[in-house]
């Protein structure tokens, strides 16, 4: 890691930190296909034979930047430490992971919005499958919470 010399360490850290959105928001834009960027190893053998998804790892994705031209691992199973990126966590025997990383590249040098929730269509950039997921488990836990009240409400009535 290089240390700038005029900036302070924890402004170095802060400005090197990678961010993660706090806010559901919905897609603005009506033609998702031009907004989200391409992968241009689309087509490699292990992206496009890979028909499942890995497990959740949050409901936001991160901002990251990526260089033009680099190839990058992202993680699939959602078992890696250093998400959204491959650590070869699905290397290790006894996790039993078949899923392997998605590698990619990006046309251009710049922040791009990769994926946590291991849900997208567009792997690894980030399509709003989030916000999905995020209602439906807030949906599961006002059915979880209806459910409570109603036994309460049994169990008083028959005392």
């Amino acid at each position: 890691m290089i240390f700038h010399k005029t900036l302070g360490l924890h402004k170095f850290f802060r400005a090197h930190r990678l961010i993660s959105t706090t806010k559901n928001r919905q897609c603005k834009f009506r033609h998702i296909d031009k907004v989200i960027p391409k992968n241009v190893l689309e087509y490699r053998e292990n992206n496009s034979l890979q028909t499942k998804n890995g497990k959740v790892y949050d409901l936001k994705p991160m901002k990251i930047p990526l260089e033009k031209g680099k190839v990058y691992a992202w993680c699939l199973c959602g078992c890696s430490k250093s998400q959204p990126l491959c650590d070869a966590t699905h290397d290790i025997a006894e996790m039993e992971i078949k899923l392997k990383p998605i590698f990619f590249k990006v046309e251009n040098t710049g922040e791009y919005w990769l994926c946590n929730c291991k849900q997208t269509k567009h792997r690894p950039f980030c399509d709003g499958s989030h916000v999905k997921l995020a209602n439906e488990e807030r949906e599961k836990e006002r059915l979880k919470k209806k459910e409570a009240a109603e036994r309460k409400r049994l169990e008083a009535a028959k005392k």
